[in-house]
């Protein structure tokens, strides 16, 4: 057992297949197949179930990854003590809900990327209550979320603001409302509504706005869904209203697929950089960390 062979055991549990593992550690399908026949060989365990939909972790092969991850952790973090890592091929995991995922993150790796141009990204997409989960299970090692109510083993450092809008369909029913005026709030409680899974961050901050601007109120839920672009068509189809990020929402908007309107009391909510309280960041790790600090707040 070799760290190569726990970085590739990794990777083929984060990604659910060889071929995706194989992308992400530059190795062929046949060197991923072989490193994991050889980890089981000699552990005399099955750590992976292969079938056609993908490749799924035993039990065994959990308590695996949780060994493999402590143990690349503490590599990095000896290499970063005593000067030895090489920066310029050092692997970052990060942990981003749909918003930064989508429309902050990628401006921040392609800017560290000209300071750093070896560095490896590999982004856990999830909405805002699994970001937390994924820096406790040592899955990632920064994360990035659109609210802070979710994990207190976490530190959630404001980094940016997000304004939430409605977005209705492009018809008569709503083209003759002022789109500077808020959107109605007779309307915001009886139209059918597209909303976000539980999870969500953007959710999370509608319900704590609502709760305060119109009470207790049962919106008419159409649909439940975790995808923005799914929201937007949706939405653009005719299903429904939807409350969302103004990020998120502005091409839609430009292009004239539907309308936005602010809501009464403005809905601005911060962007977070998340990292766990016991993680002690070191390197390149740190590095960015920093570097999103100081840089996020100057992207629109």
């Amino acid at each position: 057992m070799d760290f190569r062979q726990l970085e590739i055991f990794l990777a083929v549990v984060d990604t659910g297949g060889f071929s995706r593992a194989g992308e992400r550690v530059f190795a062929s399908q046949p060197t991923v197949t072989m490193q994991m026949k050889a980890l089981e060989e000699e552990l005399a365990q099955q750590l992976l179930e292969r079938s056609t939909l993908g490749v799924k972790v035993t039990p065994e092969g959990k308590r695996v990854y949780d060994f493999a991850v402590s143990m690349l952790r503490e590599r990095n973090s000896l290499l970063a003590e005593f000067g030895r890592s090489d920066p310029e091929t050092t692997h970052m995991s990060i942990a981003a809900s749909s918003v930064p995922a989508q429309y902050l993150l990628p401006q921040l790796i392609a800017a560290f990327r000209k300071l750093h141009p070896g560095v490896q990204f590999h982004v856990l997409s999830c909405n805002s209550a699994e970001v937390g989960g994924k820096l406790l299970e040592h899955r990632a090692e920064i994360g990035l979320c659109g609210s802070s109510a979710f994990h207190d083993e976490c530190e959630y450092r404001p980094i940016t603001k997000d304004r939430l809008l409605v977005i209705t369909p492009n018809d008569g029913r709503y083209d003759t409302l002022d789109s500077h005026a808020p959107f109605p709030k007779s309307l915001l409680v009886t139209e059918p509504m597209i909303i976000r899974e539980s999870g969500s961050g953007t959710r999370r901050e509608f319900e704590t706005w609502a709760q305060k601007s119109i009470g207790q109120v049962e919106l008419n839920v159409a649909a439940i869904m975790d995808n923005y672009q799914a929201i937007k068509s949706a939405v653009a189809a005719g299903m429904g209203i939807a409350v969302m990020s103004e990020r998120a929402a502005a091409d839609y908007i430009r292009d004239g697929c539907v309308l936005g309107f602010p809501l009464e009391s403005p809905a601005v909510r911060n962007l977070f950089l998340v990292r766990w309280r016991k993680a002690k960041l070191m390197g390149l790790v740190k590095e960015f960390y920093d570097f999103v600090q100081a840089t996020a707040p100057k992207l629109s």
